[in-house]
């Protein structure tokens, strides 16, 4: 499986191929859940409970009847989890093949035009210090970076990104990263094994909530490590997949 991905010979097909095939596949993930009405019934018709670390409950989820959509996303970060040891273990290679620089992957990445205007700065930064195994400084830069990236895409699409501020008449915030990927027409736009890969990552309790979890400090030091890393950093190359549709000829 690597050598599909990573036999080609040229990085940027590589990066392309590795980019897509970790993005979890939603319709596979709907089937796996029917398959679990037939074959164990009981736990088709029981709720779950999300518990964090400290023993708290932060997220129900029903029965499949119930919701459908809770228990969908809590699957696709159970499939992300199985899935990341491979995906780390296809950077490690891909690293070792190509020796890719930063300015390698900026490359890669501003191919698509959701990154234009992130060739320097923080972007790079992070992506400095993912390259160097500073993953404490690599999350906390890079999450924002992508809350950022798809909140430029909202005003792309001609919507604002902006919204106003409850009980404070003229007063408005940034939009974050859970109001843009509720937004239907982003929802749209990207395709839906991509919105529900950010989404479970980010910012749904049912899945990972990274964004969310960190921004409140609720990710210890040891949370941020080379696997969340390599997860954030695929999230960005499977963003950059979005790219520029070109003319018919």
């Amino acid at each position: 499986m690597v050598e599909n991905l990573l036999g080609s010979g040229d990085l940027r097909t590589s990066l392309a191929r590795t980019a897509q095939y970790f993005i979890p596949k939603v319709n596979d993930t709907r089937n796996l859940l029917e398959k679990l009405r037939t074959d164990a019934p009981f736990l088709s018709m029981i709720s779950l409970n999300v518990i964090e670390t400290g023993g708290f409950t932060t997220a129900k989820i029903g029965s499949l009847d119930e919701d459908f959509e809770g228990r969908l996303h809590n699957q696709l970060g159970k499939t992300i989890g199985f899935y990341q040891p491979f995906l780390e273990y296809t950077l490690a290679k891909l690293r070792e093949r190509y020796a890719p620089s930063v300015d390698d992957i900026l490359a890669f990445l501003l191919e698509s035009p959701l990154f234009a205007g992130s060739g320097e700065g923080l972007l790079k930064d992070g992506l400095e210090a993912y390259q160097q195994g500073d993953f404490v400084k690599a999350v906390h830069v890079l999450v924002p970076q992508l809350e950022h990236i798809l909140r430029d895409f909202l005003g792309h699409l001609g919507i604002p990104t902006r919204k106003s501020v409850r009980n404070q008449p003229g007063i408005t915030d940034a939009k974050n990263m859970n109001d843009v990927l509720a937004d239907a027409r982003i929802k749209e736009k990207l395709t839906e094994n991509l919105w529900r890969y950010l989404a479970v990552v980010y910012v749904d309790r049912k899945g990972l909530n990274l964004r969310n979890d960190m921004a409140h400090g609720l990710v210890p030091r040891s949370g941020f490590n080379r696997h969340i890393a390599g997860l954030v950093f695929h999230t960005l190359l499977a963003l950059s997949l979005m790219r520029a549709q070109k003319p018919a000829p």
